[in-house]
Parts: C-alpha cells; structure tokens; sequence
C-alpha cells in the first residue's frame, strides 16, 4: 500500500486513477460507429465537446470542493438543502434552454421557484440559528484561567 503524503502526489494519483478508468471502463466492447470506445472518440476531431466535458468536470469539481467546506463551516442539515436546491434550479433551468424549450415554462418553473425559495429560508435559519447559538454561549460563564467562555470551542454549533 502507498501512503501518498503530497498534494502533489495526491494529484498525480488521482489523475492516473481517472486515465486507468478510462482505459477500463472506456474500452469495453467492439468500437463502432454508434458505441466508439475510448481511443476512437480521443482521435476524432470533435475538441469542442472534449473542451465542453473538460469544463464540465472542472465545475463538479469545483462543486464538490465548496459543498465539503460549507459541511465543515455551517453543517449537513444546511448544506444539504441548499446544495440540493440550487441542483435543481440550476439543472432544471440550464436543461430547459439546452432542449429547446420543449417543456412547458408555466408548469415547470413554479416548481423550481419553490426549489428557490427553500434555499433562501434554509439560509434564513441558519442566520437565525447561528445568532441564536451565540446569544445563548455569551450567557454562560467565563473561565477565570483562560478567559473563556466554558463552551466557546465546541465544534458542532457552527458559529
């Protein structure tokens, strides 16, 4: 077993376990012309849809990074309603243009205007919430030796 103890190493390895799957999972089956295998569709030239999945890949990366920060910062019960919302509006929204506006706007955008609102009342709360929690810890007593409050560094209150 390799302990990677980098970033840079942590990279690395990331990446060649991206390729080693795509030589896998890519390869599998004959290549024809309505299944290309991994290779063949590296060959065409077709740059734009590589650049466009590229940027794709990056975004949900990208994603994935800020929803592990918000986690450590305001908690699962936040993160995930908000997170999950702003899927739907986002996708929602962006598949409705992309398809040729083939669904009905009238229908579907109430539902996502509720998506919406769910998002700003989740913040709403966690406001509320985070004031909440800081009011009730500033009541507590301080410790005469560190000059602390007795709870100031729990972890799991998010302020």
């Amino acid at each position: 077993m390799y302990i990677v103890e980098s970033k840079g190493g942590a990279i690395v390895c990331m990446l060649l376990a991206l390729l080693f799957l795509a030589l896998t999972f890519g390869q599998i089956g004959d290549s024809t012309v309505e299944r290309p295998n991994f290779f063949t569709q590296l060959s065409q030239d077709n740059w734009s849809s590589v650049l466009f999945a590229m940027a794709g890949g990056v975004v949900l990366s990208l994603g994935n990074l800020s929803t592990q920060y918000a986690w450590a910062f305001v908690g699962l019960s936040v993160v995930e309603v908000i997170s999950s919302s702003m899927t739907v509006v986002i996708g929602t929204t962006l598949n409705y243009f992309l398809d040729g506006k083939i669904n009905k706007a009238e229908i579907l955008f109430p539902g996502v205007g509720c998506f919406l609102v769910a998002v700003c009342l989740a913040s709403a709360v966690h406001s509320s919430n985070a004031a909440d929690y800081k009011a009730k810890l500033s009541s507590w007593p301080i410790d005469n030796e560190t000059g602390k409050g007795v709870f100031q560094d729990c972890a799991f209150i998010g302020v």
